[in-house]
């Protein structure tokens, strides 16, 4: 069987398995550049490819580990098509990447406050979202006015998991300028379809950069940093986030809960004075 034809049912395969537009494209891609190193992958060795990833040092940690999560995804879809006889990928040769969560960085209240300020449009009300309710990039650019009500947010995200959110007030005054149904933010080059998620982050990356707002390292992705990091200040605990944010695990979630340093103090202080009361109260009784 030819590359291409190799690619193109693994194009019409990945159809079936729920994945978001951008990573069934980047899979495909990854697997083209696959076939170009090895036009017949069942030539391809565990040794081989662990040496093939490990040209990758230049790229980011996470980029890293997408290399290896795309390249496990073909080579497993191979085998089970019987493409190849056995997955190369399954070899204790091929280590996965190690990836150390970074720390969140929520905007402050005054990058927040600059940001909305200066930000008109389609770009303010993908801030309120990224804000107001969490919603990543490909969130915000596929949302529909059917998903909204007073009361919630319906989303289909990451691994094409359905999830409901509360509606922020902010959020329902902001569905007074969209339509009630259809696509929130439809492209321009064809309206029956919406814009992508790397629009979203161009767009909101440009506002970032205005000298009248000045955050050079903003992205819609800290807006939703700072979502996670508001419940939490707000008083919602660690399980409430992780469900309100769609993560599958609590490790993931304490990545985007960053509490300031001040308020660490101060919960530490107050164990102090707790202490303090208690021996007072025994010294009473």
């Amino acid at each position: 069987m030819s590359t291409d034809d190799l690619l193109l049912r693994y194009e019409r395969w990945m159809l079936s398995t729920g994945w978001s537009p951008r990573t069934q494209h980047q899979r495909l891609r990854r697997a083209a550049m696959i076939l170009d190193v090895w036009s017949d992958p069942s030539t391809a060795t565990p040794t081989e490819i662990a040496e093939w990833l490990g040209t990758k040092t230049h790229l980011k940690a996470w980029s890293r580990a997408t290399y290896f999560n795309d390249t496990k995804a073909f080579f497993r879809w191979l085998t089970a098509a019987d493409h190849i006889p056995t997955d190369p990928m399954e070899s204790d040769l091929i280590l996965r990447p190690r990836v150390t969560p970074g720390l969140p960085k929520p905007l402050s209240p005054d990058e927040e406050a600059r940001a909305l300020a200066a930000a008109r449009g389609d770009v303010r009300a993908y801030l309120l979202l990224a804000l107001r309710a969490g919603l990543r990039a490909t969130e915000i650019a596929t949302l529909t006015g059917e998903h909204v009500t007073r009361q919630h947010i319906r989303l289909v995200g990451k691994g094409a998991k359905e999830a409901v959110i509360p509606t922020h007030p902010e959020l329902w005054d902001l569905a007074d300028e969209y339509p009630r149904e259809g696509y929130w933010f439809p492209s321009v080059y064809d309206p029956a379809r919406p814009i992508t998620g790397a629009t979203v982050g161009a767009a909101t990356k440009k506002l970032f950069a205005r000298p009248d707002v000045n955050i050079p390292s903003g992205s819609i992705h800290r807006c939703r940093h700072t979502y996670a990091t508001d419940l939490l200040r707000g008083g919602a605990n660690v399980r409430q986030v992780q469900e309100l944010m769609r993560h599958s695990s609590l490790v993931t979630t304490a990545t985007y809960t960053a509490v300031a340093d001040e308020e660490l103090r101060e919960a530490v202080g107050r164990l102090g004075h707790k202490q303090n009361r208690g021996s007072h109260l025994r010294a009473v009784r």
